[in-house]
């Protein structure tokens, strides 16, 4: 699944948010715009633990029903590769203590 391309978000850009926005988004463990790894494999989207991911939206979920997010993948060049939806358990902050690589495309076969 490969999207139109757009520039990656400026890290430190200040993200304005409506008074509404703020209270959706107050409980949010990943803030809009960070970046994040993948936790799973999606294999769907032939995408692999480790993956980065720019955070674009969250979803809150109904009651006992996990929080989700909207991730950008993108690739080496900064072309979108992928947008899918996360639960938050199959995401998680990126670490000092790492290192990053890449890895060839693999497209899906149909």
């Amino acid at each position: 699944m490969v999207f139109r391309s757009r520039p990656l978000p400026e890290r430190n850009t200040p993200v304005f948010l409506s008074k509404k926005r703020r209270q959706h988004t107050a409980n949010m463990k990943y803030p809009l715009f960070t970046r994040v790894a993948l936790a799973d494999d999606l294999p769907k989207e032939n995408l692999h633990r480790g993956d980065l991911a720019t955070v674009m939206e969250y979803y809150q979920g109904s009651p006992g029903q996990e929080p989700g997010y909207e991730l950008e993948v993108f690739n080496a060049v900064g072309e979108t590769f992928a947008v899918v939806t996360a639960r938050e358990s199959q995401i998680e902050s990126l670490r000092r203590d790492e290192l990053l690589s890449v890895r060839p495309q693999k497209l899906a076969i149909a």
